[in-house]
């Protein structure tokens, strides 16, 4: 990417700026999108609003907000025996 990242930003992009591959981020989208994360805009070329999709993801983390991270939907089994 250049110094500057474009406004607007494909899913392959994204994956990437994210260090994670296109076919897992296209995945947990899907998931993040029931809680919030913004939709690809066909005006766009559906891409997806970057600057939106790092707010939404620093907010998912407790980053800027003063409030913690959420908890993820991980149901912990402390009697496993591990």
């Amino acid at each position: 990417m250049s110094t500057e990242t474009p406004l607007y930003l494909s899913d392959a992009a994204i994956a990437k700026l994210l260090g994670i591959g296109k076919d897992r981020w296209r995945a947990n989208a899907v998931v993040l999108e029931k809680q919030g994360l913004p939709r690809p805009d066909p005006l766009f070329g559906r891409r997806r609003c970057w600057p939106a999709v790092r707010a939404f993801l620093d907010r998912r983390a407790g980053i800027g907000s003063g409030l913690p991270p959420r908890a993820h939907a991980v149901k912990e089994d402390f009697h496993s025996g591990r």
